[in-house]
């Protein structure tokens, strides 16, 4: 019982910590996204200001 049961913890911390990876990756993404449209948004506008 007491090597069925850690050998149960151990995956299910690998499954948590695979988990948190993939939260962590998806936030940074989405970080890195909004980054880059917020740029994305600043050049159009100042272009839009320089042609007008």
């Amino acid at each position: 019982m007491c090597a069925e049961g850690l050998l149960i913890a151990a995956v299910l911390e690998c499954i948590d910590a695979s988990e948190s990876r993939r939260k962590y990756r998806e936030g940074v993404t989405a970080l890195t996204t909004a980054i880059r449209l917020s740029s994305y948004g600043q050049a159009v506008r100042s272009q839009a200001k320089s042609t007008n």
